[in-house]
């Protein structure tokens, strides 16, 4: 592994917008956003925005866990909006946290929880359910939901970057490393790629075992975050920069080692 640097995506993943939950495939905030730093104009374009399948393609990748009966039905809950009952599908980027989901099912339905359990599938494929569904049902949602140590990783982040009046970090974190150079850049077999990582902890590795073959760089380089809902939205630009095509997806070491989706 070859760790580099370039320019070009600098300006797709500078600051924060929304707030909340990721919600597929519209990338809709459900709660109050607070104030974050403008993200700069994206770097001239080319026309090279992705389609929602190759977004999906590379989301594959990222295993997510979600709660199902007995015959693998979703099982979704019920949430007033406004006067409008919005039936919510969940799916967690930790394990622990939708195990933790069954027990609350428990407590309001013990016959549903009796039969429930947690499977893991693919992020790519919840987003391209996410948008099936959404042709045929406005009041059916998907959410994607973090986990809390990689929310309060990001949030260190954002306040130590002067952001101390965020309260809540607004989407699904993403970690990159940046300098003065740019935004950082691997080689691997002989390919550049743009890695976001899904948990701080497994960039600094990547930048620790890298070290020793470029200490110069990695040394100079910082650990920022963005969200995973501004990443997408900058690739399915349709003025995205060409660089936008190396971007990757790195998921959790903890949940892609659990189980091969």
């Amino acid at each position: 592994m070859k760790v580099i640097q370039r320019l070009g995506l600098v300006a797709l993943v500078y600051g924060l917008t929304g707030a909340g939950t990721l919600f597929l495939p519209d990338m809709v905030f459900p709660v109050q956003a607070q104030e974050a730093p403008a993200a700069p104009a994206p770097a001239a374009g080319t026309g090279a925005g992705l389609s929602r399948s190759e977004v999906a393609e590379r989301l594959n990748i990222v295993p997510v866990f979600t709660v199902v009966s007995k015959d693998g039905t979703p099982i979704l809950a019920n949430v007033d909006q406004e006067g409008t009952t919005l039936q919510v599908a969940s799916f967690w980027l930790g394990q622990e946290q939708a195990t933790a989901a069954i027990t609350q099912i428990q407590t309001a339905n013990p016959d549903i929880a009796a039969e429930a359990q947690v499977i893991p599938v693919s992020l790519g494929y919840a987003y391209e359910v996410a948008e099936q569904q959404r042709q045929q049902s406005e009041n059916l949602v998907f959410q994607v939901l973090p986990r809390p140590s990689d929310v309060e990783s990001a949030m260190q982040i954002v306040k130590a970057n002067g952001q101390t009046d965020i309260e809540d970090f607004p989407g699904i974190p993403l970690f990159y490393g940046v300098s003065a150079q740019g935004i950082l850049t691997i080689e691997r077999d002989g390919v550049e790629v743009v890695p976001f990582f899904f948990a701080q902890q497994d960039l600094q590795l990547t930048l620790d075992r890298a070290a020793a073959e470029n200490a110069e760089v990695t040394q100079a380089t910082k650990i920022e975050v963005t969200t995973l809902e501004q990443v997408v939205d900058s690739m399915l630009d349709s003025s995205a920069a060409a660089d936008i095509e190396k971007i990757a997806f790195v998921p959790s070491r903890d949940s892609s080692s659990m189980f091969r989706i």
